[in-house]
């Protein structure tokens, strides 16, 4: 976008050169200033300077207010107005996340903080062990926090926003440390929360003012067991799809960037393979039959929420 800004104002400079926006600013971009010393060779330190500046004629440039020129002018300007609701359209579209993921998979490593202050319903505080890795899953881009995109944890059995009876936790931008943290609003980094971490925070990435949290996965970030742990690292993906190459040509991409996957696959990108549903005992293989077989099928977990870190 700056790119073009600035070829904007190239191109603008060169038509005024030309005489596209009338005869003062034709007078004012050509104006030249020649400075000329001469120094005779009796007094090498007495020197005199003189001024010569140049007036331009207009014969030949576009100064003339002429039907040719009027037509010339009508199209620069329409060009420039063009230019500009380009960018603009460009920038609208970039604050609103068309060019970015707003749909991303975290997986945090095995950390484990013994002792976490987690907010109870009542507004009690109680000390309980909090394992991170409860907190993988899904996230989803909500609104904004200074100035950068929030992203908030979903439902692990579908995907979906959780009701208003529970909090997930967040991943946002702390201009405070000028990073991205990951953040529970009920869960304090002090026992009442008179000392708290900068924006709460519980994972922070390194120092950086990307506006792409998926950037930060090229360092370590840093996590909270009571203490600054480093080294800590984190996986960030984006869950969406452009092409059928994302859902690894195990399923198309849909309208809503998921990957609709054939029956042969599931997953988030159809990377797995739906094992077999049914297996011979030995007894079936030894008598040539198949007539005894161990079906399985697949147990659905009941539903789980950010609250389901407390042991």
């Amino acid at each position: 976008m700056l790119i073009l800004f600035a070829f904007a104002l190239v191109f603008s400079n060169d038509t005024a050169k030309r005489g596209f926006f009338g005869r003062s600013m034709l007078i004012a971009t050509n104006e030249s200033h020649n400075l000329e010393v001469f120094v005779s060779r009796e007094m090498r330190r007495a020197s005199t300077a003189s001024i010569n500046e140049r007036r331009l004629t207009f014969s030949g440039l576009i100064a003339s207010n002429n039907r040719v020129n009027r037509i010339v002018r009508s199209v620069y300007f329409l060009n420039a107005t063009i230019l500009l609701a380009g960018l603009a359209v460009l920038a609208a579209s970039q604050k609103h996340g068309l060019y970015r993921c707003n749909t991303i998979n975290v997986l945090f490593d095995e950390e484990i903080w013994e002792h976490a202050y987690v907010r109870l319903p009542d507004d009690s505080i109680e000390a309980r062990l909090l394992i991170y890795s409860y907190f993988n899953g899904i996230y989803q881009e909500e609104g904004y926090h200074d100035g950068y995109p929030r992203y908030i944890e979903q439902n692990k059995n579908d995907g979906t926003k959780f009701g208003s009876s529970v909090r997930g936790a967040e991943i946002i931008y702390c201009d405070e440390i000028g990073s991205w943290v990951f953040m529970h609003p009920d869960i304090l980094t002090s026992p009442y929360g008179e000392e708290e971490n900068e924006c709460g925070w519980l994972w922070r990435s390194h120092e950086t003012q990307d506006y792409d949290l998926l950037s930060t996965t090229d360092g370590a970030w840093e996590a909270w067991t009571g203490e600054v742990k480093h080294l800590a690292f984190v996986s960030i993906t984006c869950t969406e799809c452009w092409e059928r190459s994302d859902c690894n040509y195990h399923g198309h991409c849909g309208e809503d960037k998921k990957c609709i996957c054939y029956e042969s696959h599931f997953g988030d990108s159809c990377e797995f393979e739906l094992p077999c549903q049914s297996l011979a005992t030995e007894k079936a293989l030894a008598m040539g039959t198949f007539g005894e077989f161990v079906s399985f099928s697949f147990y659905q977990a009941p539903q789980l929420h950010s609250k389901s870190f407390l042991l």
